[in-house]
């Protein structure tokens, strides 16, 4: 599985999801892809996953399928560590 956080650029989010995501990938041993909705392949992704608030986090299954999902918050580490190793 695999984790994505969208936020974008120039937002009031960026500093704290920049924050948790170092977080994540230092404490949870767990890599976190990034997608700026803002850029032009993020965009299609925030069409293709619906994304309406930020930041989200998504557990992704290696097809794209949504396993798990956060919109407009941003999860404990333990919890994006255990669906990413589920």
């Amino acid at each position: 599985m695999r984790a994505v956080v969208v936020f974008r650029e120039n937002s009031e989010e960026r500093r704290e999801a920049e924050s948790w995501k170092r977080d994540v990938e230092r404490w949870g041993g767990v890599e976190i892809e990034r997608v700026d909705p803002e850029s032009e392949e993020g965009a299609g992704f925030v069409e293709a996953y619906h994304i309406v608030k930020y930041p989200t986090v998504l557990i992704l299954k290696e097809d794209g399928e949504v396993v798990q999902e956060w919109q407009g918050e941003l999860p404990l580490i333990d919890t994006v560590v255990y669906w990413v190793k589920m």
